[in-house]
């Protein structure tokens, strides 16, 4: 991800998502105001490259940051942009191997794909 494109993006900076602007900054003041402020901005993707403030920590390198939004209640790490790249895509292409290790454990925690709301029967093998 070109971080400098959408830093170099011709919009209003005030017409950002407080998140993206926070993470664009590397503020984890901002971020954390903009998460108390609105909660389910967490996987707001910005117009540009369809980044999300998470995308946005992983190619800036910012464990912290990483940390910080992963943590959040409903944090997505399967959003794409529009690369086509989720957050690990992204790890692996800056080459950050201790925000990949993060992100592939947060995944091996999380179950894709929305809940159908079926039971689930038991498997009696023959």
């Amino acid at each position: 991800m070109n971080i400098r494109r959408i830093k170099n993006w011709h919009m209003n900076e005030e017409q950002w998502p407080d998140i993206i602007e926070g993470a664009l900054k590397n503020s984890l003041s901002d971020v954390e105001a903009a998460l108390k402020a609105d909660s389910d901005s967490i996987n707001q993707q910005e117009d540009e490259t369809g980044s999300t403030a998470l995308h946005i920590a992983v190619a800036s390198m910012n464990m912290p940051m990483v940390l910080l939004l992963s943590s959040q209640v409903g944090a997505d790490i399967n959003i794409k942009d529009d690369f086509g790249r989720d957050v690990i895509d992204l790890a692996l292409e800056v080459g950050h191997p201790e925000i990949v290790k993060h992100l592939l454990k947060l995944r091996g925690s999380q179950i894709e794909g929305e809940p159908t709301g079926g039971k689930i029967l038991p498997f009696k093998p023959d």
